[in-house]
């Protein structure tokens, strides 16, 4: 199991999910992914103010390729 986070605004997740993507093809890795967590309950995200969502985690799991 691997966890790639960002605490940086500027990077949503769909940015994080196609780093993850282009590494496990470099690697010749297939990817599955297991869940995405973000803000603990104790940090709020304030609707009026959307840099407040800053918190990404991208749980999964990478496994080789089959070669033929």
């Amino acid at each position: 199991m691997v966890c790639l986070c960002s605490c940086a605004y500027n990077i949503n997740s769909e940015m994080l999910e196609k780093v993850v993507l282009a590494s496990a093809m470099i690697n010749e890795r297939t990817v599955r992914a297991l869940g995405w967590t973000g803000l603990p309950i104790d940090h709020p995200h304030l609707l009026s103010m959307p840099e407040s969502d800053y918190l990404k985690c991208f749980w999964f799991e990478s496994v080789r390729k089959k070669m033929y």
